[in-house]
């Protein structure tokens, strides 16, 4: 089996933590806490926090903390449109912000884009999109 980890840089890694909790009620994996670096987990994937000092320990003392899309952003898929609407009424309630209200993508999902108090950048997305809703292909 296959696990994805994925891991942002924080200012706060409780707030983080707290904040991505409230969002999709995941666990803390508090196996992997430490001074530095907090964790949630659902599934087969691990979503990470880490502390301005763990930039040094990682080499990354130029990598930018809070800055909208630096190195990629989190898609995470819900099981139907409804959580991805609810996502999006809720992030504003926990000090995240809404980018883009829920819409159709051309490939077929229904998503929203959000940012975490933090300012970094997330997605929620589904698969099942709402009745009479249908996905149009887009002319590059």
């Amino acid at each position: 089996m296959m696990n994805v980890i994925y891991t942002i840089l924080c200012r706060d890694i409780d707030a983080q933590l707290s904040f991505y909790q409230a969002m999709f009620g995941w666990q803390e994996a508090t196996r992997y806490r430490s001074p530095i670096f907090r964790a949630l987990q659902a599934d087969n994937l691990l979503f990470g926090f880490h502390a301005p000092m763990a930039r040094t320990l990682l080499n990354l003392e130029d990598a930018s903390v809070g800055v909208p899309g630096d190195g990629g952003f989190p898609t995470i898929e819900m099981p139907c449109f409804e959580e991805v609407d609810a996502t999006a009424a809720r992030v504003g309630t926990l000090n995240g912000t809404l980018v883009k209200a829920p819409f159709v993508t051309y490939y077929g999902q229904w998503q929203a884009v959000l940012r975490d108090p933090e300012q970094n950048l997330f997605r929620t997305a589904s698969l099942h999109l709402p009745p009479g809703i249908i996905a149009s292909p887009i002319t590059f």
